[in-house]
């Protein structure tokens, strides 16, 4: 077995040494830990961003109560709730639009933010497409892979448009077919 020194900051230092004591082992081992780890996972493709944007997504799913449900069946229970009550629906989806913005903001606390954070996670969103613009005040999210159906993508635009409430964006136009989505609002400036 061959040794080696490594630097570590005071502060990752003190927490490896109470991980390794909470969990019985030594530093070296979870320092050997990691390491191969790290090299599995470098072997495999995968890098570091990868896994912390997984742990961010897993972070957001967790604290939205999300779960993860087949497309087709999605797609299937919105067209049933919008026959029910397509008032309640949209609203519905507003609603937990707002909700999502308001978790996502701790994340993310304004619409630059926003738009590197979907940049860099864009290979875990469930659509084939997502664009934030900003110019000045103005803002227009475009989305495709919305659903399958024009429900789909109505409930859709209503989340997004609660969405942007929560980032304090008021909804001036919104369009949206089978699978396409459009929304475009101006921020408050009092808030940006």
């Amino acid at each position: 077995m061959s040794r080696l020194n490594i630097s570590l900051s005071n502060e990752t230092l003190k927490k490896l040494e109470d991980e390794a004591q909470r969990q019985g082992k030594t530093i070296s081992s979870i320092v050997s830990e990691a390491s191969r780890m790290y090299m599995e996972m470098e072997s495999s493709g995968i890098s570091i961003n990868h896994i912390r944007n997984t742990i961010l997504i897993m972070n957001i799913l967790k604290a939205t109560d999300s779960v993860p449900v087949p497309s087709i069946l999605l797609d299937s229970i919105i067209k049933l709730s919008m026959r029910s009550s397509e008032t309640e629906a949209i609203d519905k989806w507003f609603e937990r639009g707002e909700v999502v913005g308001n978790i996502i903001k701790q994340y993310a606390p304004d619409i630059a933010s926003l738009k590197v954070a979907i940049d860099n996670m864009k290979d875990f969103l469930p659509s084939n497409m997502i664009r934030i613009k900003k110019d000045n005040y103005n803002v227009e999210i475009i989305l495709s892979g919305a659903g399958y159906s024009k429900e789909a993508s109505k409930c859709t635009c209503s989340g997004i448009e609660g969405f942007l409430k929560s980032y304090g964006i008021k909804v001036q136009s919104s369009e949206n077919t089978e699978g396409f989505v459009k929304v475009k609002g101006i921020l408050d400036p009092a808030i940006s």
